[in-house]
């Protein structure tokens, strides 16, 4: 489900922000996670440039991150391509 997995990545992302030892890809990832946070609770079905933005940053990110910080972000980033799945982007 959508709202599933748009919880679940606001949760992984918040996560990754916590374990980043440097500020500015903590606070993108905080950026992120309340952007999906609206999203998530939005009634519309997510928008799907901004699901494909944010999934692009965050494959971004992952490379800048401690490992701690990496484990919740990949997680993030897995529900995060569900929902691009199920509002027909598809692919990576």
């Amino acid at each position: 489900m959508t709202q599933e997995d748009l919880d679940a990545a606001v949760e992984k992302v918040r996560e990754a922000a916590e374990h980043a030892h440097e500020d500015r890809p903590a606070e993108e990832l905080g950026k992120i996670a309340d952007d999906l946070q609206e999203l998530a609770s939005s009634h519309d079905s997510p928008d799907e440039k901004r699901i494909r933005g944010h999934h692009y940053t965050l494959r971004e990110l992952h490379g800048e991150l401690n490992e701690d910080a990496r484990v919740h972000l990949e997680d993030a980033i897995g529900h995060v391509e569900s929902v691009k799945d199920k509002v027909g982007i598809g692919g990576s």
